[in-house]
């Protein structure tokens, strides 16, 4: 459960940075490129709220273990972060932004892929988180 929140938070950090990097560009871009760097401020936006879900999440389930499979058990938010993402590197080639757009698009690919490694992690140890949520909802209906 640690590992799974430090990851977060550590990811979380990830997003922000990315983020912060995206608002950069869209707004250096929004004069010469309109619909870019509008597209780069709404997956800033994204990336921001990712951070802040992540960043939550990581401190409540050092807590309240609960609902941990729940969040890494379906793959759509995970693809669609990717997606999203992924659609900013592809940009920045097409628009033929220069090595910065690249690189800023790499890194929130780079960063999606964690994610999707952290839910594969916490998939394979489903049994030990179980185990937890379980314990922690059995100690709560306790008197």
């Amino acid at each position: 459960m640690a590992v799974v929140s430090e990851r977060e938070k550590l990811y979380a950090i990830f997003w922000v940075a990315v983020a912060i990097l995206q608002v950069i560009i869209g707004c250096g871009i929004i004069p010469f490129f309109i619909v870019t760097g509008l597209i780069y401020l709404g997956v800033a936006a994204l990336n921001f709220w990712s951070a802040y879900q992540s960043f939550i999440f990581a401190r409540r389930i050092l807590f309240d273990p609960t609902g941990i499979i729940g969040r890494y058990e379906k793959i759509t938010p995970f693809a669609v972060t990717l997606a999203y993402n992924l659609l900013i590197f592809i940009l920045g080639i097409i628009e033929g932004g220069g090595a910065f757009l690249i690189v800023v698009g790499l890194l929130a690919t780079a960063v999606s892929i964690l994610d999707i490694l952290l839910r594969s992690f916490v998939l394979q140890n489903r049994a030990e988180f179980e185990q937890l949520e379980n314990a922690h909802s059995a100690g709560q209906d306790s008197p």
